[in-house]
């Protein structure tokens, strides 16, 4: 956590403090234009609290699939959310679970073990990849893709784990 993003703490709670006694100073002279500006300040104020529980909302199949295209993964077969995460603020931690198809799951293990960059890992020390290359490995448990590059200006991380019997793709996005 830098000194910047406690400075903007600070900032985001002196303005709500401000734009609370104004709004109790409204409300006492009984001012109505008063407390109708200081109370949409305060509710957009309190919504960038609430900025992750609406990302969560509002996140759907063509987000996940566009994230998913830096990993030159395509679902030929429709797939379902089945929990989405997401917590941080200014990093930003997403974790999506999803149930895919047979076929989409054999066709990522496929591509993910005969990429010419495929490992076999024996710890996660190794899992480490901060390069702009699609890093393709199993780990004893899962098999894994994962990209670390600039999405939208901001060094985001994306990473699948996904297992020989089970239909379900775990996809982490992390912005740094």
């Amino acid at each position: 956590m830098g000194a910047g993003f406690l400075f903007s703490i600070l900032v985001w709670l002196i303005l709500i403090l401000l734009i609370l006694i104004w709004l109790f100073i409204s409300f006492k002279k009984k001012r109505k234009l008063g407390i109708i500006i200081s109370s949409i300040f305060f509710l957009v104020l309190i919504s960038f609290y609430f900025s992750n529980e609406i990302e969560e909302l509002k996140f759907g199949k063509k987000d996940v699939s566009n994230d998913l295209k830096n990993l030159n993964i395509i679902f030929e077969d429709d797939f379902k959310i089945i929990d989405n995460k997401i917590s941080g603020m200014p990093e930003r931690y997403q974790d999506t679970k999803l149930l895919i198809s047979k076929k989409d799951r054999n066709k990522i293990i496929y591509d993910i073990k005969n990429s010419k960059n495929f490992k076999k890992l024996k710890n996660e020390k190794e899992i480490i990849n901060n390069s702009e290359e699609i890093l393709n490995f199993k780990y004893p448990y899962f098999y894994s893709k994962g990209i670390f590059k600039k999405i939208d200006n901001y060094p985001t991380k994306i990473l699948i784990f996904i297992n020989d019997n089970n239909d379900t793709l775990n996809y982490q996005r992390i912005e740094d």
